[in-house]
């Protein structure tokens, strides 16, 4: 309380010198410039100002004499005039806005530290040369890099090739290659002819490999020692036809052939399964879970691209029914809600992405559901702090939200740059909807950067947390805005997302 009012006292102190100066002195006659020095110089207190610029100026010709702007200056050939170039803030507001510079200060320093790395970069001409070696190549065909980092995959990269002209014009023909050092391994080969926005008819191939596929057990309520790993390995093959409604809405029907098996590891990085529950091993593990899913789609989108999303959305709702063809004999229906919103909050491309979504998967002739083909928290259906395949059951319910402003541009706003984003997840997945909410819900949150150009979005850098520690990824693909990809763009799809 002392210091506060000591320092109220001195900021008194060191303004009443400075009115004085400011006042007209009586009789129209100007203060001589020795005793402005003096009043410069004496009051130590004046330390409280910032600064402020002493001149001498001409009084401006019949200035009693009728009305004007601004104060009246006294007669007299000179005025003095003090000019305030950074006046102190008034106390009470003083009082609340440091605590704002104090909360601030920490991440302005990181951002503006990351800013000038970047334009670093930028004059050195390192990401035009990383542009030119990232980017596709000029003509019908083009070869991008592909890489990612983080999570139960690791490190690792491949490319991705187009030919925009296969066969004939607007035919699309798409290779993808990917491989890390953590065994895994995918390949895809997709063909698609028309147009998404109006009629398109896509066919795909694919496999994947991955060695270290973790389990947990089943249930929102698993242990986190109890991980365990086994190999999993699928297979698809189908088609899918998009039609445009009108407005932004589309319909979709596809036909897939999917195999998908779960055994021992290859090499020690864990408990396998059969270790960690040699007495409970879970349904559809050591076999092929192999067969037909037919499905069909309603979406709806608009205002937003494949590349900086600053409004508009996406909602879907989908069903699909599978009939097994292996030796378990399941049949089930899978059913999903998703919807996307961006919305642009006080300035343009400081954005608020939404994105929510609940799967389900009901058997129908209640048969258990092979553990394979459970939904779990993996790409794109994370929950970004926690292990991928952290949970597994039946249901999963997310909602996921990034706020996202940009960092660096190049040249114009809308163009390339880099955009820094805060990031949370709320969710969990259940096996009734009882289970729903409670102590069942895990909480992620955390933050990264986005590398953005103007027309594609290229990768994500990403650290999140839960109550399980951290996690980091780097990777070419986001959550937000994948279900436009379809079986095209070589998504996995077992589950049925």
């Amino acid at each position: 309380m002392l210091k506060t009012v000591v320092r109220i006292l001195l900021l008194v102190a060191a303004i009443l010198p400075v009115q004085a100066l400011a006042q007209s002195p009586p009789d129209s006659a100007a203060i001589p410039d020795a005793a402005v020095e003096e009043k410069l110089a004496a009051p130590a207190s004046s330390a409280a100002i910032d600064s402020f610029d002493v001149e001498d100026v001409p009084a401006p010709p019949d200035s009693a004499a009728g009305p004007h702007w601004g104060p009246a200056a006294p007669d007299g050939d000179n005025t003095t005039l003090v000019r305030y170039t950074n006046p102190p803030l008034p106390v009470w507001e003083a009082i609340i806005y440091w605590p704002v510079r104090i909360v601030s200060y920490p991440l302005a320093l990181v951002v503006r530290g990351v800013g000038g790395g970047i334009e670093a970069l930028d004059e050195g001409k390192v990401i035009y040369r990383l542009q030119r070696l990232l980017g596709p190549r000029p003509g019908p065909f083009g070869v991008v890099l592909d890489f990612r980092a983080g999570g139960i995959a690791g490190l690792g990269g491949g490319f991705t090739a187009e030919h925009t002209s296969f066969f004939r014009t607007g035919n699309l023909f798409r290779l993808r290659a990917e491989t890390t050092i953590k065994g895994d391994h995918r390949l895809n080969l997709g063909f698609r002819t028309g147009t998404p926005d109006h009629a398109a008819t896509e066919v795909a191939l694919g496999f994947r490999a991955r060695a270290y596929a973790r389990y947990f057990g089943v249930g929102p309520g698993t242990d986190e020692n109890a991980e365990s790993f086994y190999r999993q390995e699928s297979v698809w093959g189908g088609a899918s036809h998009r039609r445009a409604l009108g407005g932004g809405a589309h319909v979709q029907g596809d036909l897939l052939y999917s195999s998908i098996s779960a055994g021992a590891p290859g090499t020690k990085e864990g408990p396998a399964i059969g270790e960690e529950f040699a007495g409970a091993l879970p349904l559809g593990y050591g076999f092929h879970s192999h067969g037909w899913t037919a499905g069909a789609q309603l979406s709806h989108e608009n205002g937003f691209g494949p590349g900086r999303a600053t409004h508009g959305g996406l909602r879907r709702i989908r069903a699909s029914r599978f009939i097994a063809t292996s030796e378990d004999d399941t049949e089930f229906w899978a059913f999903r809600g998703e919807a996307q919103q961006y919305l642009t909050l006080f300035f343009p491309y400081r954005v608020l992405a939404l994105r929510g979504f609940v799967s389900w998967i009901e058997s129908s002739d209640g048969k258990e559901v092979p553990f394979q083909r459970l939904h779990s928290n993996d790409d794109p259906d994370l929950l970004r702090g926690y292990k991928d395949f952290r949970f597994r059951d039946r249901g999963m319910a997310v909602l996921s939200a990034e706020y996202r402003w940009p960092l660096w541009t190049n040249k114009t706003p809308g163009g390339s740059g880099v955009d820094l984003y805060l990031l949370s997840d709320v969710g969990q997945v259940f096996h009734d909807t009882n289970e729903l909410g409670g102590g069942n819900l895990t909480f992620s949150y955390g933050g990264g950067l986005r590398l953005e150009s103007s027309t594609k979005f290229k990768a994500r850098l990403e650290l999140a947390w839960s109550d399980e520690g951290m996690q980091f990824r780097l990777r070419a693909d986001q959550i937000f805005q994948f279900a436009k990809g379809g079986l095209f763009l070589g998504r996995d799809p077992v589950p049925d997302r």
